[in-house]
């Protein structure tokens, strides 16, 4: 078996180029360094609550459509609707419940 000659590969030096520069932009701040102020908690209060009314109301009457369906396929649309709008219906509790400490503590 005779080897075959393999011409080695050259290597070729990188050619160096100037580093492009960063361009440093200055970041507005929405809010300011005291957190929310009391006009934005008495404004965003009643939007909770009315959501938070809403989304119970769903998830109460998925929940009973749920129980009521008769076909499998119903049973497990109202099911996974009604978890939906449970995990949303908790999370609005949440942010009322932070409203209220907010709206509290500013007195």
């Amino acid at each position: 078996m005779v080897k075959k000659k393999v011409a080695k590969k050259t290597s070729r030096k990188k050619v160096s180029r100037p580093a492009k520069k960063s361009v440093q932009r200055k970041v507005s701040r929405t809010t300011n360094s005291h957190g929310i102020s009391q006009q934005q908690v008495r404004s965003r209060l009643p939007i909770v609550v009315k959501n938070l009314i809403l989304f119970a109301i769903l998830f109460v009457a998925s929940l009973v459509v749920y129980l009521a369906a008769g076909t499998e396929g119903t049973q497990n649309m109202f099911f996974l609707s009604s978890i939906l709008f449970g995990f949303i219906t908790l999370a609005l509790i949440i942010a009322l419940l932070v409203f209220l400490i907010l709206r509290g503590t500013r007195r």
